[in-house]
């Protein structure tokens, strides 16, 4: 098989010598922190961000876009926010009902749908940036502290928000006042996202995961072992500069035994930090991680990269490919170092963020109206996220790669 990247500079031997360093010494640095005192705690690393949402804005600018949903009958005399049928919902920029998307318009009709049936209710969904200064979370402290009467009734939170909430306290748990799926068929990351030291605080409605892309026409197959990339030699793109290092991270988390990671703060055992840093070792020897590497922080970037033909392999988060794969390009899960298929995921939930009394049965009639399988179903697919039961992921129009 012939590979199809770009010929090489005619500095790229000390440069490869130089970067090659760089990414090794990165994977190094990430693995020293760990093997500090024998082993450590990986959730203190904030390891499972979620990829930049691509809607958001490049500018740390607080964006309070406001979108009033009112019943025809009312929309006349909006009630005021201290009114019991005024619902406030707080947003990231790629749910906003109002950006003109498929997946918006589904957002935007079901809130409909549900004011529709409410007479008398308004929702003002106002859109914040995901995260950094002037993002939801530091909204949310902020008006906790400043405003309590402007705190809203659900936000949407990812993972590692909404732990931070929940240990500040500025979230609610759901459990006893909220109905959610017992289904089975819920997928395990689904079941503990919104978990903290065994409370549920947040409802699950979408996710994502680390998946890999390749070309079966140039390299045939996805290897289901980290172990047998090393002996093909194919390059494999992955942002070796994240600052999060997610890819080896799932290096390390894939070498424990089923069942053994725990669903909070997993602590690694130094032999398993060998065998990692092994597997990192060779693939930089090997060229399966090639040098050029340390030049991307994103999964975006490398993705870009596979596109552009530099390797026919590539690890990007699901979100970024799912019902709309290139031309001869497959999916497959990502492998671990020996046993079977390992990845991470993250995913995006509502949280409970007003005890209001006088608005709780209202808010959780919301926050379950929006979690309903049936509006899910179509609305994960339409936002090319990953659903939370395979019940779900069945009722998608487009079967292509359902398995996988």
């Amino acid at each position: 098989m012939t590979f199809l990247g770009k010929a090489p500079r005619p500095d790229s031997f000390p440069r490869k010598r130089r970067a090659g360093k760089r990414l090794f010494n990165a994977a190094a640095g990430v693995l020293g922190i760990l093997l500090l005192g024998g082993c450590s705690i990986l959730s203190e690393l904030n390891l499972f961000a979620p990829p930049p949402p691509s809607a958001t804005p490049s500018s740390t600018t607080t964006i309070e876009t406001t979108t009033p949903l009112a019943s025809p009958t009312q929309a006349a005399t909006a009630p005021s926010k201290q009114d019991q049928n005024h619902l406030i919902l707080w947003v990231p920029p790629e749910f906003d009902p109002q950006s003109g998307t498929e997946a918006g318009d589904l957002f935007h009709n079901r809130l409909g749908e549900f004011i529709n049936a409410h007479p008398g209710l308004t929702i003002d969904v106002r859109v914040k940036a995901a995260s950094g200064p002037g993002g939801l979370l530091e909204s949310l402290s902020t008006t906790s502290a400043a405003a309590p009467a402007a705190i809203p009734s659900l936000v949407v939170l990812s993972r590692t928000e909404m732990e931070t909430a929940a240990l500040k306290g500025l979230v609610y748990p759901w459990a006893g006042i909220v109905k959610t799926s017992d289904a089975a068929d819920v997928y395990p990351y689904a079941k503990s996202l919104g978990n903290v030291q065994g409370t549920n605080y947040g409802l699950a409605f979408s996710g994502d995961a680390l998946v890999m892309v390749f070309r079966p026409l140039q390299v045939g197959y996805a290897p289901t072992s980290w172990n047998e990339y090393l002996a093909r030699g194919y390059p494999v793109i992955f942002p070796a500069a994240d600052p999060q290092a997610e890819l080896m991270t799932q290096v390390l988390l894939s070498n424990a035994p089923e069942g053994q990671i725990p669903p909070e703060h997993p602590v690694v055992d130094q032999e398993e930090l060998k065998k990692s840093y092994f597997v990192i070792n060779e693939g930089v020897k090997n060229a399966v991680f090639p040098y050029w590497l340390a030049d991307y922080d994103t999964f975006d970037k490398g993705y870009q990269a596979f596109l552009e033909n530099r390797a026919n392999y590539a690890v990007v988060w699901a979100s970024t490919v799912i019902n709309q794969l290139p031309e001869n390009v497959s999916l497959a899960p990502l492998p671990a170092i020996n046993a079977a298929p390992f990845t991470l995921a993250n995913g995006w939930m509502w949280v409970l963020t007003n005890p209001s009394e006088e608005k709780r049965q209202l808010t959780v009639a919301l926050a379950e109206y929006l979690v309903d399988p049936k509006f899910l179903a179509e609305w994960t697919e339409a936002a090319r996220l990953l659903p939370t039961s395979q019940s779900i992921l069945k009722q998608w129009k487009i079967q292509t790669d359902v398995t996988t």
